[in-house]
């Protein structure tokens, strides 16, 4: 029986490929810290800088922080206020939190239609970012306009999820989780 492709489905495997996303912004991470130690030795012991490190790193920061923002906010992995909600009741703390994702939601949105015609006009134009190394910026540009577009998307997950009462991530068991990481943690150093 071929499989069913269900809403929760397609969650699950947007979620999937948005921590795709978010291990590339991971592998940026260690490029940049690579890149600056490298220019670091380099211009301490070889008196040779690596020209254009302070744009490179600069510009890689870009799609660093924007391709994981979509797997942060499916992960629930977002700034709340617990002491804010103990004040309502839990329906209340749903539709609140359905209005922040709705806003959050809505910005993204703007913000990646916003960004459409600047990456055309990068694009087309081939406008480079200049100094030392003279790079185009269409690409991270582009990097920001996948993030936010990747984020909208995410939001909208969300949102179903605070809709249809399934708030926690599907197939993660936080507390079963976190008790699994403490106990082999406490196995390593050898307490037990």
């Amino acid at each position: 029986m071929p499989k069913k492709f269900t809403w929760w489905s397609i969650d699950a495997a947007f979620t999937k490929s948005a921590k795709y996303f978010t291990l590339i912004s991971v592998l940026l991470i260690v490029i940049i810290m690579l890149w600056a130690t490298i220019d670091a030795i380099t211009t301490k012991f070889f008196n040779f800088p690596i020209p254009g490190t302070a744009e490179f790193i600069e510009d890689m920061n870009i799609p660093m922080v924007f391709l994981g923002i979509a797997f942060v906010t499916m992960e629930q992995g977002h700034i709340s206020g617990p002491v804010f909600e103990q004040k309502f009741s839990q329906r209340v703390n749903r539709w609140i939190r359905f209005a922040g994702y709705f806003l959050g939601f809505l910005f993204c949105a703007l913000v990646a239609w916003r960004q459409i015609p600047l990456v055309d006009r990068y694009f087309t134009t081939q406008l480079s970012k200049g100094g030392k190394v003279d790079f185009v910026i269409w690409p991270f540009a582009l990097s920001i306009l996948i993030g936010f577009i990747l984020a909208a998307v995410s939001f909208i997950f969300v949102m179903v999820r605070v809709l249809a009462g399934k708030e926690e991530v599907p197939g993660k068991d936080k507390t079963q989780n976190a008790e699994k990481i403490e106990a082999a943690s406490i196995e390593e150093l050898h307490i037990v």
